[in-house]
């Protein structure tokens, strides 16, 4: 007997398989076959909610731009933690925004980078409200005497550029990034890098 589900259920169960998926093999090698086997209905289904997979790329971009908003006023509502825990955190969390659509193949990381990244999998809108953040977080760094940089903006583009350019790497460039950061604004060593994920 056939299951039928509320037209906003349905969809938003194969919004959730297609995260998953794209979570584990990346977008480019999730196939819509694949979102509607995890789901269990029929292909034609999937194209009654979507025209194609990109447009179910534009509504996961969207969920994980808004859950790293939410993750960014986080972070700088949190000032009781270290300095180097939170940008520990807003680098974490940067990591996890682009690995959401590159799945868990290692070798297949490395031919996206940087803006190619965003532009591909819709990113780029989140640029804006990611450099906010990591700017007020320097601020708050030089204002509490942690960070020693003259001018917070400029080093949150460097640093978010580099991010960027390296967070598609994984974790050969994990140790590298938090070190980099760590010199970058002239913090003690360890400060950052002490909260490397084990």
């Amino acid at each position: 007997m056939r299951i039928s589900k509320p037209p906003q259920e349905r969809r938003a169960e194969l919004v959730a398989a297609a995260r998953v998926l794209f979570d584990k093999k990346g977008v480019d090698k999730t196939r819509v076959s694949d979102i509607v086997a995890r789901v269990g209905v029929a292909q034609g289904v999937f194209y009654y909610y979507f025209a194609s997979k990109a447009e179910v790329v534009q509504v996961v971009a969207d969920q994980v731009r808004e859950e790293i908003s939410l993750r960014a006023e986080a972070i700088l509502a949190d000032t009781a933690a270290p300095f180097g825990r939170r940008l520990a955190d807003y680098i974490e969390m940067y990591i996890d925004l682009v690995d959401q659509f590159l799945g868990d193949d290692e070798t297949s990381l490395t031919p996206l980078k940087g803006r190619e990244l965003e532009e591909r999998y819709h990113l780029a809108d989140s640029a804006g409200p990611l450099m906010a953040c990591l700017e007020k977080l320097i601020s708050s760094g030089v204002a509490n005497g942690d960070v020693t940089a003259a001018y917070p903006r400029p080093t949150a583009r460097i640093l978010l550029y580099g991010l960027r350019e390296l967070a598609a790497e994984r974790l050969p460039a994990r140790r590298l990034i938090y070190t980099v950061a760590e010199q970058g604004l002239g913090l003690g060593k360890g400060t950052l890098t002490q909260y490397l994920p084990k």
